[in-house]
């Protein structure tokens, strides 16, 4: 056996023994209670060697007391209420209760609960903040107050490794507000999202709790337009934002239990992106096209892949001069190069008049916003 499990065993069965004891002791004075105990401590082995074999039973012996849970704590309350009940019914068949007070059966069971569960969350406990407080983790807010949220908050304080310590949650009814998971608070929802960035403002200038670095999505059910609002707002406080992979997505290494996606189109769109069928750019062959925009990431891209397809003629738009000398270097086919701001109605009008393109991409756009 397991020396850990032996050393468990043996604690229980002393726990179990003296509860027995102090059962009687807290109802009748203390001699009273060494006389009584002398004639029955046959049953109070015979109590702890039953609880032994029902927490045995229940599997309670090959778990690890730095992860008790609700599920220990049942298994042990089912052992305690079967064995209080076997050991009072053989008290009554062999002495008819004879000098042993009503209330004994009702102390035994809450002596013996809290005593055998108490270590183990005390234990637990400790190993928590031990572990909690020798690692330098990012401070996050959890978005989201479901079954996924609670996992994740839970991992976060039993994992040795993980990296983030929960700050806060955002959750996503406003009934919930000022309640807490695990301890954490929950300060707000996404049905107030204005209320949760102008509380991200103020807590920044907050010296004395920790600032949090990064807002990680662990509801997967959110709308995208909630998606797409928490994006902004990160953005505006200066934070780090993720979404977490569904549960049959996660692998079992802890390593990988706490890894985030970056927010994807799709998450913002709620559906895959629409990808273009090539066949139909292939319809630009010997056109005349006009891109506005031709200098930025997109529609430098974009007329690099038009000046493949062989078109007559490409006209780039574009207000940046940089810009646009960088991507017109680039091209082998005919190309017009002019410095316009699509905003000006007029020399839009007069580009459109004089080339007459067959196509026009629009790619012109205010990507980069300051707020």
């Amino acid at each position: 056996m397991n020396k850990k499990i032996s050393i468990t065993i043996l604690h229980d069965f002393i726990i179990f023994c003296l509860s027995f004891f102090v059962a009687l002791w807290l109802r009748l004075d203390f001699e009273y209670s060494i006389y009584l105990f002398s004639n029955l401590w046959p049953f109070s082995i015979f109590y702890a060697v039953l609880n032994i074999l029902i927490l045995s039973y229940f599997g309670l012996y090959h778990g690890i007391w730095r992860y008790a849970s609700m599920h220990e704590i049942q298994s042990i309350f089912k052992s305690i209420f079967i064995s209080t009940l076997i050991i009072i019914f053989l008290l009554f068949l062999i002495f008819r209760l004879a000098e042993i007070p009503r209330s004994f059966p009702i102390l035994i069971f809450i002596v013996s609960l809290f005593s055998i569960t108490g270590p183990r969350i005390f234990y637990r406990i400790i190993k928590d903040k031990i572990s909690s407080s020798s690692l330098t983790r990012i401070p996050v807010i959890v978005v989201g107050d479901n079954n996924a949220s609670e996992n994740f908050i839970r991992l976060t304080k039993i994992e040795k490794k993980s990296p983030y310590s929960v700050e806060e949650i955002l959750g996503t009814k406003d009934s919930n507000i000022g309640r807490r998971i695990h301890n954490i608070p929950i300060i707000g929802s996404t049905g107030k999202l204005g209320s949760f960035d102008d509380y991200l403002k103020k807590r920044s200038k907050d010296a004395s709790k920790k600032i949090p670095q990064r807002i990680i999505i662990a509801d997967n059910t959110l709308d995208p337009r909630v998606i797409e609002e928490l994006y902004i707002i990160s953005q505006k406080n200066g934070l780090v934002i993720g979404i977490l992979p569904k549960m049959s997505n996660v692998s079992a290494t802890s390593d990988q239990k706490f890894l985030t996606n970056p927010i994807a189109i799709e998450d913002i769109l709620g559906r895959k992106q629409k990808v273009h069928n090539p066949d139909i750019i292939k319809e630009v062959v010997n056109k005349t096209i006009l891109v506005t925009g031709a200098g930025g990431s997109i529609g430098g891209e974009l007329c690099r892949q038009l000046n493949n397809l062989q078109p007559s003629k490409i006209i780039l738009v574009e207000e940046n001069e940089l810009a646009l000398y960088r991507i017109s270097s680039q091209l082998s086919v005919d190309f017009v190069s002019s410095i316009t701001d699509v905003r000006d109605s007029e020399k839009m009008e007069y580009l459109i008049k004089k080339y007459r393109p067959d196509i026009v991409f629009h790619i012109a756009a205010l990507k980069h916003i300051t707020f």
